[in-house]
């Protein structure tokens, strides 16, 4: 099944790669383990994806891991700023500040239901419904927090619950350590070419409080985005700038040698003064510059991400106990230019042509989840988990359209007033057996079963609705999904693994309910064939992460408008499948020299034609993804006298994408060329100090990571463009102590 359909140079790409780790493994055998061999290592690292903490090398599931430090020292703050280097992961960025990220081609776009789950220390954040813009609010951590970024490709559905239906994203934040003292300071300032001047500043520290059994972490940061984009119609200029800052503090209690609770709190919040979203009158190019002309008033945003969350840890002997308690709150706010597509409705309702429209959207969610799971010690011939998880979400949103003045941007009367709470409930029982056979052999198995409950209620008021229109609607659903994933180690050092995963994302009341729509639309899921080869070679100086994978998409859920009303429904609508390889690659091939690529193909396409309001045939590629992408980076550490420096680049490239789905078959959907990078690095390390020097996109290339159709009656011709940020060079000095 894994192989049936697979791209046949891409199928012998991986089978070759295996078999050249095979015999590579062997060789690497017999290889004396030489001094600067030993030296020249690559990092042990350890992950904790499968709720045990493992090595990289031996989890069979396909991860790449990020350093928060290394991120933070590039100058890489952002999702958008670093998920090339991610195989599989796509990130549109949307006007004011919103993202919506993919794993392995499987989203739709939109605004749907979240297609990656996102947990930070294994608490789940944000919500798991579409009423909520959950698809386009993806949380988006500075790494001044973190120890690590882990991307977890393919279903995770087992072990996640819902939302993860094509993969998993990770934040890992620094964990207090007992018994030492130590800290980081950062500074940095940058110039953008066409742009604002950014600045930063973040620190953090470890404070030993009781020797073996209290320790704490704090940390904190403040940044300022700079802005590219102009306003030409206001006069106003890097009208896309925003101010970002974050506090986080984690407490761990060692109350024995058995026992601990971890307690933490994180906080960050986003104040953005304006869209960043340029007009263009072609998808594909700039066509007027960094240049937009948007309404007075317009633009602006703010979000902020709150976090608490307890970890308690009892290690019972014939097993180990885990309990996680969490608790979030997600808000975002933002007053954004409508009068393209609704500008009639404001004519109707005032008489006049000469005012604009704003739609103000707001949406916090408030979200607690409880997991508690049991797992035996490692290293027994049968190893289980078992585990049982709630969450409870509380959502209020809303969507409030005014009329404005063109050059004040003053609010004027209403044209549309749209409140519309949700809740959602969900309990789940999960766990996993795996059985080694011998000790280069193991299967393991995994089960989740769940259940939800949602409601919707809708208040529509206005002088387009005297009365308000009510709107109340209920859903409720359970799933099933499954793991199966066999494991042959040919040596410690090398393993080949098989893994069939399956996910889901739940489906849920309508907002269209009342309106002639469906009043609820179902979950869809995911199967995944997945085969994959990891090794170390040659001492550790060489590392392969290569996988090959099928996925079949069921019941796609996808976003509707009805074209008389322009009111946003769900519905099921055929099906698609995505296949592909990822590899990545590490190496030390010289002392201090540190090389890792990526390459990633993925061919990800509707099977079965979309119905209602979008338009799409089978063979149509799903949006935003690429069919192939690669990175190659190079650092090279030397000797400076007394001191070390060092040098490095990364070269990126992504292929062309398709946008959303057209509204109908007399629309063309909007294309995005395929771009190449370049960013380049440089520093000093003078004992517990580092300076460094960078240059991101130094070619200046104006790639365009997400376009859409300004949609109005007739068609206006234009279009909204996401625009990475051009040329910035800047400069960053850190202590460590």
């Amino acid at each position: 099944m894994l192989l049936r359909g697979m791209n046949k140079p891409v199928l012998y790409s991986a089978v070759l790669a295996v078999n050249v780790g095979v015999a590579l493994s062997a060789v690497a055998q017999t290889q004396p383990a030489e001094t600067s061999q030993a030296a020249r290592s690559l990092e042990e690292i350890v992950v904790t994806a499968t709720k045990r903490s493992e090595r990289l090398s031996d989890v069979p599931v396909s991860i790449s891991v990020l350093g928060a430090d290394s991120l933070a020292d590039q100058q890489a703050v952002r999702l958008q700023d670093y998920f090339t280097q991610v195989p599989g992961l796509q990130v549109s960025p949307a006007a004011s500040g919103r993202l919506s990220i993919a794993m392995r081609g499987i989203t739709t776009g939109g605004s749907n239901n979240p297609t990656v789950g996102i947990t930070i220390d294994d608490v789940p954040v944000g919500s798991s419904s579409s009423l909520t813009y959950a698809g386009l609010s993806a949380a988006d951590i500075d790494p001044s927090t973190l120890e690590r970024v882990e991307a977890l490709r393919g279903p995770q559905g087992t072990l996640y619950g819902a939302a993860s239906l094509g993969g998993l994203l990770r934040y890992v934040t620094k964990r207090p350590q007992l018994n030492e003292f130590s800290g980081r300071m950062q500074v940095d300032g940058s110039a953008v070419d066409h742009g604002d001047n950014g600045y930063g500043v973040r620190g953090s520290a470890n404070l030993p409080l009781v020797d073996d059994k209290l320790a704490a972490t704090v940390s904190g940061f403040f940044r300022h985005d700079p802005g590219v984009v102009d306003n030409v119609g206001l006069g106003a200029s890097d009208v896309d700038s925003a101010d970002v800052w974050g506090l986080r503090a984690s407490t761990l209690w060692q109350a024995s040698d058995a026992v601990s609770l971890r307690v933490s709190a994180t906080y960050q919040s986003t104040d953005g003064d304006g869209a960043a979203s340029v007009l263009s009158s072609r998808p594909d190019r700039l066509t007027n510059g960094f240049t937009q002309d948007r309404v007075a008033g317009s633009g602006r945003y703010d979000r902020t991400a709150q976090q608490y969350d307890a970890t308690l840890n009892i290690a019972l002997g014939w097993a180990d106990l885990t309990a996680i308690t969490g608790y979030g709150i997600s808000k975002f706010d933002e007053g954004t230019d409508v009068s393209a597509t609704f500008g009639r409705l404001t004519g109707l309702v005032t008489g006049r042509d000469d005012l604009g429209t704003i739609a103000f959207i707001h949406t916090e969610t408030k979200k607690f989840s409880q997991e508690v799971r049991l797992a035996s010690p490692t290293g027994q011939k049968l190893e289980w988990l078992v585990g049982l998880f709630y969450t409870d979400e509380d959502s209020d949103a809303s969507y409030n359209m005014y009329a404005s003045d063109l050059v004040s941007g003053a609010r004027g009367v209403p044209i549309l007033l749209d409140a519309f709470p949700s809740t959602f409930k969900e309990g789940a029982v999960f766990g996993s057996l795996t059985y080694h056979f011998t000790d280069k052999f193991d299967i393991q198995l995994g089960g989740r079963g769940s259940k939800n409950k949602q409601h919707y209620n809708e208040v529509i008021g206005g002088p387009l609705y005297d009365p308000p229109s009510l709107v109340d609607a209920a859903s409720q659903d359970d799933s099933f999904t499954y793991l199966f994933s066999p494991r042959f180690h040919f040596s410690p050092s090398s393993m080949l693994y098989g893994r069939l995963s399956t996910g889901y994302r739940p489906g849920g009341p309508n907002p269209g309910a009342g309106f002639g729509t469906p009043t609820s639309y179902g979950a869809d899921t995911t199967v995944s064939y997945e085969l994959g080869f990891k090794s170390d070679f040659f001492a550790r100086m060489l590392s392969l992460d290569a996988s090959i994978y099928y996925i079949d998409w069921q019941d796609v859920q996808l976003q509707q408008r009805d074209p008389v009303t322009e009111f946003v429904y769900y519905t099921n609508a055929g099906g698609a499948r995505s296949k592909g390889a990822d590899i990545t690659l590490q190496a030390t091939p010289l002392d201090g020299m540190q090389v890792a690529a990526t390459f990633s193909y993925n061919d990800a396409e509707l099977t079965q034609p979309t119905n209602g309001g979008i338009f799409g045939l089978p063979g149509d590629r799903l949006p935003y993804s690429a069919k192939t992408s690669a990175t190659l980076s190079v650092d090279q550490d030397f000797p400076l006298g007394s001191y070390t420096g060092f040098v490095g680049g990364t070269v990126t490239y992504l292929g062309k994408r398709s946008g959303d789905f057209a509204p109908s078959e007399d629309v063309t959907r909007t294309q995005m060329p395929s771009f190449t990078t370049l960013d380049l690095r440089g520093g000093i390390h003078l004992s517990d100090w580092t300076l460094s020097v960078f240059a991101r996109n130094i070619t200046n290339e104006r790639a365009i990571l997400g376009a859409a159709t300004e949609t109005a009656a007739g068609g206006t011709g234009r279009y909204l463009l996401n625009v990475m940020r051009p040329r910035t060079i800047g400069l960053s000095v850190t202590r460590e102590f």
